[in-house]
């Protein structure tokens, strides 16, 4: 390559050069509690030790044209260029190096450490190596450093360049999802004065592919089907008399009862992975429950009886608490969306990770957890935008406090007494803790500089959780805090860490020019003459000794300070440059106290969380007590987040704000401002202009009424996923659902008063359907009904309801589904997470490990030999036998007949009957008729 960079002192090259190994030798790494490290000083001639540096952009565009962009073609462009671009990254214009790769941006003006390009060239450990070695091998030592000198600049770079659009972008601009939600014209004469739309719009596809549909089926199977559709029960005996004129009325009656809310809140929770249980290592009886998860469940069921708004049920489940309700509201329940997921033994990174995918999948139909390792393959989500909902939900913690939500009565109160003991012990424990923690951390701070300057980073000090500190040993939190320091302010002109990096340099030196000729210079440089004094009397030779100088000097700052500070005004402290990076929140030592746990060694951390795990223990100890709501709050530090390389926390890129999606986003999106973000966060998925919501929760809804979405996939509306066939109904009724205020019942009356959804599922003998059954068997055109099997909820509702044992007791504590003696709803069941019944893995129930879309339907041996064999079974039949003796009937087998099918027998099933009663029981007839297709099928 030709040199075009005039030669620089021996002693800037130098300074420059150890300058930036000690930059690319400390990671930037920040978890999402700690908090964010000392800002930069304003960068000056005398930082950059340069013969090109200057204030000036033009002089820094001057140093770009001679120094960067000849070593960028040289090096950079053929494989990070227009025609290659591995990586997804471009270094031959500004706005490519901005936008980045697959890792993110490439470059973070002002901030080498933090530049993925700049780790890169320095052949850093654990990451990749560029150029790499069949492509030239390592820049040489100047390269780098003028490389780092201008990111340190600022990245001034004048290159335009053309946008950069991926292909996945490109295609996502007419990708049908992602475009703004049209619905179909609809002209007043052509629907006509009573005519539902959707029958106009199905119609259109029928008449295009030349199909007939069926005739309305019968009104039982009509009633049949709605009220198993929004109950999940067989209709009642004043039901089955509704006449088909009055089937509007009966679908606003089945609306207003409070089983709607149980059906459909079921529907919901498959969504939200609801669980009642905890799923830590050893955890086992008592301590496996989340005592008040069930708030969350009542919530649910709650707000589809009242008709929520769609909108506003997203932003109580994302941000109750920023929606200024009084602090008891039974909406801050909505929170257990986020707190209920999976514990992932206590892995942080896990945990958010499960936040992010049963928010994207549930409301948006993106699988935006897909993008944490890399850029997402298939769809328009780059990484910086799934840590950028990352940083939001890092921005939270759980109280310990939760709050209560339900009546205060009497026998509440001995739990209440017995929860705020033990709160304060575990409240007097944390503080005493703390301050344990952080006096050892100041006092040790000779011990983590020496560790930050003379060591590389371990992957301990990017974890989130420890389980082998021991009492001695330093902690790897404040470990990487300490680099994190040093690599912003080592840099001369920093009024403390100057003498630092200038040492640095000078120690590489052999020998070593003596320290006081530099004291002169650290002076005009405004200097603390502490550090100097400190220095000069420490003479250090090493980097250890340094570092071991520097820790004197801060821990006796820290102590003068404090000894002279009043009581009265403790943020005194923070006016001492010294002493301040010690105690003030900014500096590297403290974090914020609910963390403290994290800080603690084996044996007092184990304590400490065993404490933590009595409060639960408490509540479930407690079964009056009050219902209390599973929230979360903005932690007292907010997250800034940076995008972990190939998902690994301990490799931390480029910072990236809290926001929106960039792929849904109709406007340019600008950070969040508001605490964490959720609220935004909240309003932006709920807003009518985001194309995805809307069409994803009707798609939802018709799934249910219809047995088959409209769009295959309900959590995946991306790029893999074709148009739908019914594309315009699609957007009619996310159209309807919006200007009718987000609200669901309207919904469910238009779909169930059309034709569509009141059509028979039988076909007869007519040939034009046999035709069209070969031609179209999975029914899209919409032409048929389709017949369903009942879930396992309906089926075990229905058999609880008809057996006459049906327990109609709503909402509170959840009672385990095996137990004999629970006749509640299935819904009121205690959902487990390890130690799952077989009956529920029998017949198919969503999994709570994660988000449930659609459930799997399958037929095998055990689904039958629980109808034959169970006790469940039996006693369903033992109970309706019953009924039939209790009531002295002459005629038992219609008195079965009308409580299993809500129908008479005819004269061949009478028949049959009265043969089989002459051999066997009536409870065994019982259970033959509770085994049938008739009951277990919807048509």
């Amino acid at each position: 390559m030709l040199n075009l960079m005039p030669p620089l002192p021996i002693i800037a090259r130098v300074a420059a050069l150890l300058t930036f190994v000690l930059l690319t030798s400390i990671t930037h790494a920040q978890s999402p509690t700690d908090p964010p490290p000392p800002t930069d000083p304003p960068a000056t001639a005398a930082a950059l030790q340069t013969d090109a540096a200057a204030a000036q952009p033009a002089d820094a565009i001057a140093f770009f044209e001679s120094r960067i962009r000849p070593l960028l073609i040289a090096h950079c462009i053929d494989c990070h260029g227009p025609e290659t671009a591995e990586g997804k990254l471009r270094l031959d214009s500004k706005q490519g190096w901005q936008r980045g790769g697959e890792q993110g941006p490439a470059i973070v003006p002002g901030d080498p450490s933090a530049s993925l390009l700049i780790r890169l060239v320095a052949y850093r450990p654990q990451e990749l190596k560029m150029p790499p070695e069949d492509a030239g091998g390592k820049l040489t030592d100047q390269q780098i450093a003028d490389l780092t000198t201008w990111v340190r600049q600022g990245a001034h770079d004048p290159r335009d360049g053309d946008q950069v659009v991926t292909d996945i972008e490109a295609a996502a601009r007419d990708h049908w999802a992602f475009r703004p939600i049209t619905p179909p014209p609809i002209t007043p004469p052509e629907i006509g004065p009573n005519a539902n739309p959707i029958d106009l719009l199905i119609g259109r596809n029928l008449h295009d592919r030349g199909f007939r549909a069926t005739e309305p089926a019968d009104m039982p199977t009509l009633i049949r089907r709605a009220t198993f559709d929004l109950h999940g029960l067989p209709p009642t005996f004043a039901q089955n008399q509704t006449a088909r004129e009055d089937f509007p009325k009966l679908v606003r009656e089945l609306l207003a009862s409070p089983r709607y809310g149980e059906r459909w809140g079921r529907h919901w929770l498959d969504v939200a992975r609801y669980s009642d249980a905890k799923d830590g290592v050893l955890m086992y009886g008592d301590a496996r429950i989340r005592p008040f998860a069930y708030t969350y469940r009542d919530y649910v069921i709650r707000a589809f009886n009242d008709d929520k708004p769609f909108d506003r049920f997203v932003h109580e489940q994302l941000a109750a608490d920023k929606l200024s309700l009084p602090p008891d509201a039974p909406e801050l329940a909505g929170l257990g969306l986020l707190t209920l997921g999976r514990m992932f033994d206590r892995n942080l990174h896990d945990v958010i990770d499960d936040q992010i995918d049963v928010i994207s999948r549930g409301f948006l139909g993106l699988t935006v957890s897909c993008a944490r390792c890399h850029d997402h393959k298939f769809d328009p989500i780059p990484t910086a935008d799934y840590y950028s909902l990352y940083g939001v939900l890092a921005s939270c913690i759980e109280p310990y406090d939760r709050p209560r939500i339900g009546p205060l009565t009497d026998a509440g109160k001995p739990f209440e007494d017995e929860f705020a003991a033990k709160l304060k012990q575990v409240v007097d424990q944390q503080q005493t803790h703390y301050d344990e923690v952080l006096k050892t951390a100041r006092e040790r701070t000779a011990d983590y500089l020496v560790q930050a300057a003379t060591t590389e980073p371990d992957v301990a000090e990017t974890a989130i959780f420890f389980l082998s500190l021991i009492p001695d040993q330093l902690r790897p939190q404040v470990t990487r805090r300490w680099r994190q320091t040093i690599a912003k302010r080592a840099f001369p002109d920093d009024p403390v860490f100057g003498p630092w990096a200038d040492l640095v340099a000078e120690i590489s030196r052999q020998p070593m020019a003596p320290i006081s000729p530099q004291t002169e210079r650290w002076r005009q440089n405004g200097v603390d003459p502490r550090i100097i004094d400190g220095l000069v009397a420490a003479n250090p030779q090493t980097v250890a000794d340094v570092a071991k100088a520097y820790g004197q000097i801060l821990v006796d700052a820290w102590k003068k300070a404090e000894a002279a500070a009043d009581p009265a005004d403790p943020a005194a402290i923070d006016a001492d440059p010294l002493a301040s990076l010690l105690v003030s929140r900014s500096g590297p030592v403290w974090f914020p106290k609910q963390d403290v746990a994290n800080y603690l060694s084996r044996t007092p951390g184990d304590a400490y969380r065993g404490l933590l795990g009595e409060l639960d223990a408490i509540a479930v100890k407690h079964p009056d007590a009050a219902a209390r709501a599973m929230v979360l709050w903005d932690a007292e530090v907010l997250c800034d987040p940076v995008i972990f390389q190939r998902g690994d926390p301990i490799q931390r890129g480029a910072p990236v704000p809290r926001q929106f999606l960039a792929a849904v986003s109709t406007q340019p999106r600008s950070p969040f401002q508001s605490g964490s973000g959720r609220l935004e966060l909240a309003q932006a998925i709920a807003s009518p202009q985001n194309p995805l919501t809307a069409r994803v929760w009707v798609n939802r809804v018709w799934m249910h009424h219809f047995g088959q979405p409209l769009v295959d996939s309900p959590s995946d509306f991306g790029l893999q996923t074709p148009r739908p066939l019914q594309h315009e109904l699609l957007d009619f009724l996310a159209d309807f659902l919006i200007k009718n205020g987000w609200r669901t019942k309207p919904l469910h009356e238009l779909i169930m008063t059309s034709d569509a959804y009141r059509r028979d599922s039988r076909l007869g003998d007519d040939p034009a359907f046999r035709e069209q059954l070969t031609a179209d068997p999975n029914n899209t055109h919409l032409w048929r009904g389709n017949r369903q099997r009942l879930d396992f909820e309906q089926m075990r509702d229905t058999l609880l309801m008809v057996s006459g044992d049906l327990d109609p007791t709503m909402y509170g504590r959840p009672k385990v589904l095996t137990d004999e003696s629970n006749h509640r709803r299935t819904i009121y069941a205690f959902v487990e997470r390890q130690n799952i019944p077989a009956v529920v893995q029998t017949f198919d129930v969503a999994t709570a490990d994660t988000s449930t879309a659609r459930r799997v339907t399958t037929t095998v041996p055990q689904q039958a030999l629980f109808a034959m064999n169970s006790q469940f079974m039996l006693g369903r039949s033992r109970a309706l036998a019953g009924r039939v003796a209790a009531l002295a009937s002459v005629d038992p087998v219609g008195v079965l007949y009308e409580a299993v099918y809500g129908r008479r027998p005819s004269d061949d099933e009478r028949q049959l009957a009265n043969e089989f009663l002459r051999e066997g029981t009536t409870e065994q007839f019982a259970q033959a008729l509770l085994m049938s297709n008739e009951l277990m099928f919807i048509d």
